[in-house]
């Protein structure tokens, strides 16, 4: 629920996404380009997600909160609002990430971030750097990081033959 609430409110501290604080969310957004009617068209918006299932509404603690209808959908979103956080502020959206590099909920998250920034170089190389849990045996953060980068080859160029050569440093240093 993590991702979902980063990619509706931005991580701001904002109370559950129910209706009436998304609509309220959409009407300030709406309002920038719109101007008058704005709160009209954020409601048909907001039917209009939930009868075409891409929002649905559960119910949590007695009140009601819109979700994702496909999981796709709202790790896109949150990948969106990262991609705008990390142009924003790279290191701020990485002090985020840092912390959930190797948790499973966010692995397609980081695929499409990858995917959204202009360039994936520093996003692979913080990963590269990044100085996970059982890192030495496990080599999660290289891993991650050769995954995106193969994923993205157009994008993560200068990383890949960095990459490589520590995978070839690893494989000669255990044969021997």
């Amino acid at each position: 629920e993590e991702t979902h609430h980063l990619a509706v409110f931005g991580g701001k501290p904002q109370p559950p996404p129910g209706r009436e604080a998304l609509a309220n969310s959409l009407a300030e957004a709406l309002a920038l380009d719109t101007g008058n009617g704005s709160a009209e068209l954020a409601q048909a918006i907001l039917r209009y997600t939930q009868e075409t299932g891409i929002l649905r509404a559960w119910r949590m603690g007695g009140k009601e909160i819109l979700i994702f209808g496909e999981l796709g959908l709202q790790e896109y979103a949150a990948a969106w609002v990262l991609a705008q956080a990390w142009e924003q502020d790279a290191k701020g959206a990485w002090n985020f990430l840092e912390g959930r590099l190797h948790n499973r909920a966010w692995r397609r998250p980081l695929f499409f971030l990858a995917e959204l920034l202009p360039d994936a170089n520093p996003l692979i190389q913080r990963i590269l750097e990044a100085d996970a849990p059982f890192e030495k045996p496990l080599q999660r953060s290289l891993r991650l990081a050769a995954a995106i980068a193969t994923a993205h080859p157009e994008k993560s160029r200068q990383q890949v033959r960095q990459i490589a050569q520590r995978i070839e440093k690893i494989i000669l240093n255990s044969s021997t």
